[in-house]
């Protein structure tokens, strides 16, 4: 009977050790890889610096359009961090800016500055958006005076607290993809709104898959 129970305590010892190897081995995966991991409250950082890196097309990959001016573009330095995924310091919303939907300028801001969506707990650029994204880029270079807000939003499913880190990854990840293209960080500043705006307050998938999303406002 000894023997039995001295079995069972060592069992349950095991167990426990290899829960936390696997927690650590997936850490470390995360770490090399220099992913944030999301499910974790640390993860609010994210709203001081943008630290969370991402892999999309890079900007010789797109045929991004060039000013020659070079106003309003992202530096070289710039570029090579958003393609990297490192740090690029964020921008204070301005206070005395106003931001509005792009449809209230014209229906061709509205169409150019159409919604990214985003699949179930993700917050990476879907192929499908990419060519939304260029478009954005591509005005925002050909207009280097114009400053835009990126909204981030999520569906009502897991707590506010997450789902406004998770609006927040959103939004810098599109940010990232903008300055990949060449806009200057400068003119880019992002918002989480997590999952107090949705655009459809139904609870189902389809309500959900269209509060996941990613919207833009442009400074008057």
């Amino acid at each position: 009977m000894r023997v039995l129970k001295i079995l069972s305590i060592c069992l349950i010892i095991s167990f426990f050790v290899g829960c936390q190897s696997s927690k650590d081995v997936r850490d470390k995966h995360l770490k090399e890889k220099g992913e944030t991991d999301i499910t974790k409250p640390s993860a609010l950082s994210i709203f001081t610096e943008d630290v969370t890196p991402l892999t999309t097309v890079t900007p010789e990959s797109t045929g991004t359009t060039d000013v020659s001016t070079g106003k309003g573009m992202a530096t070289a330095q710039e570029k090579q961090q958003a393609v990297k995924g490192e740090s690029i310091p964020l921008q204070p919303i301005p206070l005395d800016k106003k931001f509005k939907s792009p449809s209230e300028f014209s229906p061709e801001l509205a169409q150019i500055f159409s919604n990214v969506y985003f699949n179930y707990d993700r917050y990476d650029i879907g192929v499908a958006d990419v060519p939304v994204l260029i478009k954005i880029s591509q005005y925002l270079l050909q207009n280097p005076n114009m400053e835009i807000l990126i909204e981030g939003h999520c569906d009502e499913r897991g707590t506010r607290e997450y789902n406004l880190v998770l609006g927040e990854q959103r939004s810098l990840s599109v940010r990232r993809f903008l300055v990949e293209q060449g806009v200057s960080p400068k003119r880019l500043y992002t918002v989480s709104y997590g999952k107090d705006n949705p655009v459809d307050p139904r609870s189902n998938e389809e309500a959900w898959a269209k509060n996941r999303r990613v919207e833009f406002k442009i400074a008057e």
